[in-house]
């Protein structure tokens, strides 16, 4: 949740606001994926990354889409 709360704090110091959050009720700031599980996921304190994890985030402010994938 460490990588939520970043992107929370981010967009909030600009002047956009997290599109998906609260839309259909959808949770969170980011839709996260990790190694083959499906896009948007809902991100969860219950998940613990492991060496060798891919992590694909996507998030959206306003009319701004950021997509991409990390290795930890």
């Amino acid at each position: 949740m460490d990588l939520e709360k970043s992107a929370e704090e981010i967009i909030a110091k600009g002047p956009g606001r997290p599109a998906f959050k609260g839309y259909r009720g959808y949770p969170c700031v980011l839709c996260t994926s990790v190694n083959s599980e499906i896009v948007h996921g809902i991100p969860s304190p219950k998940r613990k990354l492991r060496e060798g994890d891919i992590v694909s985030l996507r998030f959206r402010a306003w009319k701004w889409t950021g997509i991409t994938a990390i290795r930890r």
